[in-house]
């Protein structure tokens, strides 16, 4: 499947019909499916796959959002991918224009929008503060009653 909005949106209205399942409608069916059912399992941790939106009635589920600045994320492409400045800030444009339209697509929301989770990390302040602040909000929401 190519990355283009244009494809997937011809792709949605013109190829299938009511009878047949847009092949990246099912993909997310099945994927919010899942996520539904591993949530109501046991704890898990589940990354990406549109789960704040998915859970978004769950308030007992901790939503996370991980971001860091450009600077950072460009260095961090380039050591753990072997890739130039210029070739990591394009990956990076390329895989954050794709997420944000894939989670506008089926959320009609803003992906990253802050007031959609309950904690939101800068994680270029280091590995050993992001999982202190995870832990110490999940402790702070297991006292909670829902």
């Amino acid at each position: 499947m190519t990355n283009s909005l244009i494809f997937d949106m011809i792709n949605q209205m013109y190829v299938y019909s009511q009878e047949h399942t847009a092949p990246e409608d099912a993909i997310f069916e099945a994927e919010a499916s899942v996520v539904k059912e591993a949530s109501q399992k046991s704890n898990c941790v589940i990354i990406g796959r549109w789960a704040v939106y998915i859970l978004r009635e769950r308030r007992e589920c901790l939503k996370v959002y991980l971001y860091a600045p450009i600077e950072f994320r460009v260095k961090r492409i380039m050591e753990t991918e072997g890739l130039s400045e210029k070739e990591a800030r394009k990956k990076i444009q390329q895989m954050d224009r794709q997420r944000a339209e894939h989670y506008r697509y089926y959320t009609h929301q803003i992906w990253g929008m802050a007031s959609n989770y309950q904690l939101c990390i800068d994680t270029s302040l280091g590995m050993e503060h992001t999982e202190n602040m995870i832990l110490e909000m999940l402790e702070s929401i297991k006292t909670k009653e829902y």
